[in-house]
């Protein structure tokens, strides 16, 4: 077994901690959504489309007035999203996205998709042409000796396990390898509010 390791550190940015955080006496979101595009276009020369958090940290940033209006209308106007794990509108040219859902740690533990105060900005589309270009998440594929360098085709075999009972595995190489398109493409920033 190979176990593959991807640096996703180097493709994230970090952007600065907030100087008035969310929710603090004096916080201004139209000031901080325009330090935050400003910042966010200095590292990746686009100006950020998307904001995805927690629950916790979009209940935190609903607390501001503006938000909570833009939240509220949203929510109001679209009665569909009520079943969803996510809530999403859009606020000063930012769509925010609040996920609900948690997933399974190997431990069997809960975890947040994103961390407790944490956002994580993104655009929409990466602008440019060819390779460059497109969603700023994509798939990369991998082409080996298992399936016959073709990356398009995923490779699966069985092992045995045990005879009493008897009880075979099966392995999975799905060749799918989700990547970052551009560096600092997708930035987080984090302890947002106070």
């Amino acid at each position: 077994k190979i176990k593959i390791s991807i640096p996703y550190v180097a493709d994230i940015g970090k952007m600065a901690a907030v100087a008035t955080k969310i929710g603090a006496a004096g916080f201004n979101m139209t000031a901080y959504l325009y330090a935050t595009k400003s910042e966010f276009y200095k590292a990746s020369g686009q100006v950020p489309t998307h904001a995805f958090m927690n629950s916790k940290t979009g209940g935190k940033a609903i607390e501001d007035p503006g938000l909570r209006a833009a939240f509220e209308a949203a929510q109001s106007s679209d009665p569909d999203n009520s079943g969803r794990l996510f809530d999403s509108f859009t606020y000063g040219g930012i769509n925010f996205n609040i996920l609900h859902e948690q997933y399974p740690l190997l431990d069997g533990t809960l975890k947040d998709p994103i961390d407790d105060g944490r956002i994580v900005w993104t655009v929409e589309e990466v602008e440019g042409t060819g390779e460059e270009a497109g969603s700023p998440f994509k798939i990369l594929s991998a082409e080996n000796i298992f399936n016959n360098d073709d990356a398009g085709s995923p490779y699966f075999d069985s092992y045995h396990i045990s005879d009493d009972p008897f009880q075979i595995g099966v392995r999975m190489y799905d060749n799918m390898i989700p990547t970052i398109l551009k560096k600092n493409i997708v930035m987080q920033q984090d302890s947002v509010y106070s």
